[in-house]
């Protein structure tokens, strides 16, 4: 929009500063999957010399079944509704 009015851009002028904990974050995730796949067994097949590294993926554990709920755990919510709003009809009456 500031190009089309011909004005300049007065955040071109704000240096940016560099961000060291992204530059430190940055270096610790490359350390870290540097070892991850180093540490990941050599592929078996010896005759191609570009392979890509490896990396170990370990499974999602997967949640407990629940136990199925009693049939009356459906109509629960209503029958409290139901008991409420005859206590307050009995104590307004």
């Amino acid at each position: 929009m500031l190009a089309r009015l011909r004005v300049p851009d007065p955040m071109q002028a704000v240096p940016v500063e560099q961000d060291l904990g992204l530059e430190e974050g940055r270096a610790a995730f490359d350390r870290a999957r540097e070892a991850r796949t180093e540490a990941a067994p050599a592929p078996s097949s010896a005759g191609s010399a570009t392979e890509e590294p490896v990396t170990r993926v370990h499974p999602v554990p997967e949640p407990p079944e629940e136990a199925p709920r009693p049939w009356w755990a459906r109509w629960l919510p209503l029958a409290v509704l139901l008991v409420l709003l005859v206590v307050l009809w009995l104590v307004t009456r």
